[in-house]
């Protein structure tokens, strides 16, 4: 399980599939084991899959606004928005705090081009629970297209510092503190790991290149040491 979660997070989304296909009966059957799966089967664009997986959950185990909500995500994926939209609305009555139907009416905002509405779902989402990376991942985007920059790093850096950041997002947060000549050690290994991954994206090239030549300013700027004597 703890792995699966790690490979989802980090963009692996058939190996978290996999490793969950690994799993007893008993232990894949478990409500937290059937929703990782089916966010795995999302990421992976099977989601009629998802559906019934989670159909079959809610069926044994009674519906919870969790459950209703992540049903409703993947209808919004299967462009069912007003299904997905009802879904939410149960979800809310039953928990008007939920964090995760709170960032699928976000999504479902966005895709009717609400973004400031949208927004504020997903702050809701994050007041109930400031942990919940899946509205952070949303919200840095809507920062930054609103031209709030400084807004979207600290966003960034929050699914950093909680390890939920994706491969894209770790790219997205060297670039800011690139942007900002700040934090550039740390900037440096966050664009060097995506460029593993993918040696020839252009774009994290020239943010690796715009590090190092920040760096080399900085190191300039500072001046010659000055050595004392000694005694």
């Amino acid at each position: 399980m703890l792995r699966a979660r790690y490979f989802l997070n980090n963009g692996y989304p058939q190996y978290a599939d996999a490793d969950l296909a690994l799993l007893p009966a008993e232990d894949a059957s478990k409500p937290q084991a059937v929703t990782l799966r089916a966010r795995a089967l999302n990421t992976l664009g099977r989601y009629g899959e998802s559906e019934a997986l989670l159909d079959r959950l809610m069926a044994t185990h009674g519906k919870t606004s969790a459950l209703l909500a992540l049903q409703a995500d993947t209808k919004l994926q299967l462009d069912r928005v007003e299904d997905a939209a009802a879904l939410v609305d149960e979800a809310l009555r039953m928990s008007p705090m939920d964090a995760q139907a709170l960032y699928t009416r976000g999504r479902i905002l966005e895709r009717q081009v609400q973004p400031q509405q949208a927004r504020e779902a997903y702050e809701r989402a994050l007041a109930s629970d400031a942990n919940f990376a899946p509205a952070l991942s949303r919200l840095w985007h809507l920062q930054e297209d609103a031209g709030q920059k400084r807004e979207a790093m600290e966003t960034l850096e929050r699914l950093y510092f909680l390890g939920e950041s994706s491969i894209d997002e770790k790219a997205a947060l060297a670039g800011h503190y690139a942007a900002f000549s700040m934090q550039l050690t740390r900037a440096k290994l966050l664009i060097d790991e995506a460029l593993r991954r993918d040696p020839e994206n252009s774009t994290w090239k020239a943010v690796r290149a715009s590090i190092g030549k920040r760096g080399a300013t900085q190191s300039r700027s500072r001046g010659p040491v000055m050595i004392r004597p000694g005694r």
